[in-house]
């Protein structure tokens, strides 16, 4: 089976095929998969999860699975990467973190820059657990941007706040 990541190459989110301990771009370039940068494996506009669908859930929650499934959303936002870092905000008491197995049906293709409510939402959660040059560093890698353009976006979200 192929196995497809996203990454950050020369400043700009690639699809590639891992082979072996290196990644292969469809122009060829490579990047060791210790080395590269990885980014979320998709960019999507929604993300929808289904209500306690596992046994060892309705148990935690001492509740009964319910006659038909029950969905939510998740926030954007809430796609890591490989090996990406959680970051519990501060003033956090409790992080509850699990992996989601999940079907992604789209085109292939590049990603897009992602738009400003999204990116908005990725800085002021960044920036709740890191400085304003850390959180722009890592949102502008995980989006493939320019870091001045991000961290000058930040600046203005920290202005925003502060008034």
């Amino acid at each position: 089976m192929t196995e497809y990541r996203r990454i950050l190459l020369d400043g700009s989110a690639t699809q590639v095929v891992r082979h072996g301990d290196v990644l292969v771009a469809g122009d060829g370039r490579e990047v060791g998969v210790d080395e590269a940068i990885h980014l979320p494996p998709s960019e999507p506009s929604k993300i929808i999860a289904v209500h306690l669908n596992y046994a060892s859930r309705t148990e935690e929650f001492m509740t009964k699975l319910p006659a038909a499934p029950t969905y939510f959303h998740k926030p954007v936002s809430a796609l890591n990467s490989h090996k990406g870092s959680v970051v519990r905000p501060q003033g956090c008491r409790w992080l509850n973190f699990e992996g989601e197995i999940v079907i992604v049906i789209a085109p292939p293709g590049e990603a897009g820059a992602p738009d400003g409510a999204v990116l908005d939402t990725a800085l002021r959660t960044a920036m709740a657990g890191a400085s304003i040059k850390d959180a722009a560093s890592e949102v502008a890698a995980r989006f493939g941007l320019k870091r001045r353009d991000v961290y000058a976006r930040a600046l203005e979200l920290k202005r925003e706040g502060a008034s």
